[in-house]
């Protein structure tokens, strides 16, 4: 895999809402993606982690949705396509 296909990020807990666990991205330049909200549910499988590590990885296919794609998908009206 390309490393411009993979972007890492590293966030610090930052303050807690009613159900979330806000995270601060950690840069000193441009955000690749900047305030994260997990669920704490989500958060406590994890060990209530004060930092946590975000991967995006670029995929090559996707799927054209629309409200009613997926009766269409099976109908064979649209199809998927590459991104």
């Amino acid at each position: 895999m390309d490393e411009t296909e993979r972007l890492e990020a590293w966030f610090t807990a930052e303050r807690e809402t009613k159900n979330t666990i806000r995270y601060q991205e950690e840069t000193e330049s441009h955000p690749l993606i900047g305030i994260l909200y997990i669920h704490k549910a989500t958060v406590a499988l994890l060990g209530n982690p004060q930092r946590i590590k975000v991967t995006l990885v670029k995929r090559s296919l996707c799927f054209a949705m629309t409200t009613n794609a997926n009766s269409y998908l099976h109908r064979g009206i649209i199809s998927c396509y590459s991104c």
